[in-house]
This record gives structure tokens, sequence and C-alpha cells, in this order.
């Protein structure tokens, strides 16, 4: 199983991004590949990083409505409360919130997260 880390969708949407190809396959992979998911927490994470971002209200509902096509819900992967007690040892050893939700998730299903993020890289597979 393979985890989409927040990296690949933040970089899918911007054309000026050096990874944005690379993000680009990754995201097409979600529905091309069987074994390829979003973990929930990536998404909230997203939404965050565009509203920072200063994305407006009416600009985040079109990149969210951009991106449903290529993230359907059956590909969308909820937190479980096994995960969540993972991720907060992680959080409390220094990672950061959203990572440390993700790698738990990915150490809970044995997957490898696609990212850059050196962090996850620490306590999980990942591959970029």
């Amino acid at each position: 199983m393979r985890l989409i880390d927040t990296v690949v969708l933040v970089s899918s949407i911007n054309p000026n991004d050096r990874l944005h190809l690379k993000s680009r396959n990754y995201l097409n992979a979600v529905t091309s590949d069987r074994q390829t998911f979003v973990p929930a927490p990536a998404l909230i994470e997203f939404e965050l990083e565009l509203k920072s971002h200063k994305f407006d209200e009416k600009e985040r509902i079109t990149v969210f409505e951009d991106l449903a096509p290529f993230i359907p819900k059956n590909k969308v992967v909820a937190q479980s409360v096994t995960s969540m007690a993972h991720a907060l040892t992680f959080y409390l050893a220094g990672m950061s919130y959203f990572d440390s939700l993700i790698a738990s998730m990915a150490k809970e299903a044995n997957a490898t997260v696609v990212t850059t993020d050196k962090a996850i890289a620490k306590v999980v597979k990942t591959q970029w």
C-alpha cells in the first residue's frame, strides 16, 4: 500500500513547483493503482495549507472540485483509533502533528508514504 502525503497535493496544483510533474503522476496513481490511497489527514492539512497561503473560500472550493476526479471517495483512508494513539507518540517525540498522523497510518498498514518529508522517512518507508 502507498499513502500520498500532503506534499504531493500541494505540488500537484502548482505548475511552477519543481515537484509538479512527479506529483501529478503520483496523483494519477490514486485512480489507476489499486494500492495507492490518500490519508484523510493529508486532505485536512492541504486545506489548511491553502488557507494559510491566502486562498479564499471560493478558490479552495475550486481546488478541491478540481482534485475530486483524481481522489475518489473509496481511495481516502480514515485514521483509526489505534493509529491515532500511535500518532501521539510520534508527536510527543517531536514530529509535527500532521506528519505524525500520516506516519502512524503508514506504520499501522505497513504502507509506504509518497513524500519528500525527512521526518516521516525516519519512522516509516517512503518513496519519491
